[in-house]
């Protein structure tokens, strides 16, 4: 899943992304950050906990990406909170 956002060069933000009941165990989620040239500024993975969590500076004002995908093809739903935390 693709979602978007904009920000300003120094921003910080907390991405949470949180596997709910219905998440298949193990699979893990994967969550991914870019800014708007595309460059990967932050990425993590929840195999073996509920929550990803990511809280990256942005250097490069404009519309940011995040790609959230599960671990091959499994399917399942989770939760998404982005919030600005400083700059």
């Amino acid at each position: 899943d693709l979602y978007s956002f904009d920000g300003k060069a120094g921003d910080v933000v907390l991405i949470n992304a949180t596997k709910v009941s219905s998440w298949p165990f193990p699979a893990s989620l994967y969550v991914e950050v870019f800014d708007p040239m595309g460059k990967s500024i932050g990425k993590g993975d929840a195999w073996n906990v509920s929550t990803v969590t990511l809280r990256p500076a942005l250097s490069v004002s404009g519309r940011h990406s995040i790609v959230v995908r599960a671990e091959g093809t499994v399917t399942g739903t989770y939760k998404l909170a982005l919030q600005k935390v400083g700059g």
